[in-house]
């Protein structure tokens, strides 16, 4: 994940500055059996309860319902964004809370991240258990799949997207990791086994959830070596987890990362470009690990409100694209290049940090890692 900011041009800085940021046609097929589900109670292994999660009032696109501490968002038919507000007492991720998606099928639904460990919390973040965690998820779930079996998949296994895996190993449910991932990073981060996920090949694998619903999974490294986003092209939504960043961009530390990610980004556009017209292009939502950082302020401007927006779009993807890669050829020292070289302030933690623009995309990485990608040698 990454947090920026505030800015100003490098190039006339007279004062750093800070910015806070911190229906379905399925579903009526299935209301018998979900009259039955919402009807029951979520029941833990030590006999507690909590109540079902009933989601009949999710509607209209844009309806939202509060439970436990998810803000659960219909945004398709059959499919709904789980936001978790976080923890003010927390750190990172753990502060500003990750979001979940949920894809229902005709056979199958399929959820998408796993979000911060409140079971057993998690120390990295600060993140303290919560009593019940396990069941409020597990009963927003069961309300939003009905009857349908369940799979999970991670965009990446980092801490804040792998975290509630633990949740769902009493139902056996498959839960899937992208190749390229660490494998033992969910025991190093919350001590749960790794025979518990099961990895999956990009080039070979999808996921059929039935209805014409069929997921593909695509590699988008440099945040991680097996970061995933998961394109539903029947209605044109990209799941992306903190593989393109966030409204503020994406952080990137080193010059190999920025050419893996760059090379990644480049060949999602291409393969969007070949796979969509272009209206169907236009039509892309992008929907984020973090969507409470999507609506940051503009970059032109450091007087810029924040943007009323709660999903990124086709353009964004292009852009992130173009940043990369005109990072790679040192276009910030061409005037007019539209690649623009700032210093920023980041608000979590108070770094001067240094931030590539590209229209609204962004990367941020350290200057000298910039010139070192580019292959030239940074001034004295």
């Amino acid at each position: 994940m990454s947090v920026v900011l505030a800015l100003v041009p490098a190039t006339s800085r007279p004062q750093l500055r800070s910015i806070e940021v911190g229906g379905d046609a399925m579903f009526r097929r299935c209301l018998p059996h979900a009259v039955i589900v919402l009807g029951l109670a979520a029941v833990s292994a030590f006999g507690q309860t909590v109540p079902a999660f009933d989601a009949s009032g999710l509607v209209k696109l844009g309806d939202t319902k509060r439970y436990g501490s998810y803000d659960v968002v219909k945004i398709g038919d059959g499919i709904y964004q789980l936001k978790d507000s976080g923890d003010p007492r927390a750190e990172r991720a753990g502060l500003i809370g990750t979001d979940m998606y949920l894809v229902r099928g005709t056979t199958k639904a399929l959820l998408v991240d796993l979000g911060n460990n409140y079971i057993d919390g998690y120390v990295g973040d600060k993140i303290l258990p919560r009593k019940n965690a396990a069941e409020e998820l597990r009963a927003v779930i069961d309300g939003l799949k009905s009857s349908l079996p369940l799979e999970a998949a991670i965009t990446h296994a980092h801490p804040d997207h792998d975290g509630m895996a633990g949740a769902f190993l009493a139902s056996k449910t498959v839960i899937w990791m992208p190749k390229g991932e660490d494998l033992e990073a969910p025991k190093k981060q919350h001590n749960t086994d790794p025979a518990i996920f099961t990895t999956f090949d990009h080039q070979a694998k999808t996921f059929d959830l039935g209805g014409g619903r069929v997921v593909k999974p695509l590699l988008v490294r440099g945040h991680s070596n097996g970061c995933t986003v998961y394109l539903l092209p029947s209605e044109m939504m990209l799941f992306t987890g903190d593989a393109l960043g966030i409204g503020a961009g994406r952080s990137l530390w080193a010059a190999a990362q920025l050419k893996v990610w760059a090379e990644d980004t480049q060949r999602l556009v291409d393969y969007i470009k070949a796979s969509f017209t272009p209206y169907e292009r236009y039509s892309l939502k992008v929907y984020t690990g973090h969507s409470v950082e999507n609506p940051i302020p503009g970059f032109l401007s450091p007087n810029h409100g924040r943007v009323d927006i709660a999903y990124l779009d086709w353009r964004f993807v292009q852009d992130q694209a173009s940043c990369g890669n005109a990072i790679l050829k040192g276009m910030w020292l061409v005037p007019d290049s539209g690649l623009r070289y700032m210093e920023v302030i980041n608000s979590q933690s108070g770094r001067k940090v240094s931030l590539f623009t590209y229209g609204i995309g962004a990367v941020e990485m350290p200057v000298q890692e910039a010139y070192a990608a580019a292959g030239l040698k940074m001034p004295e």
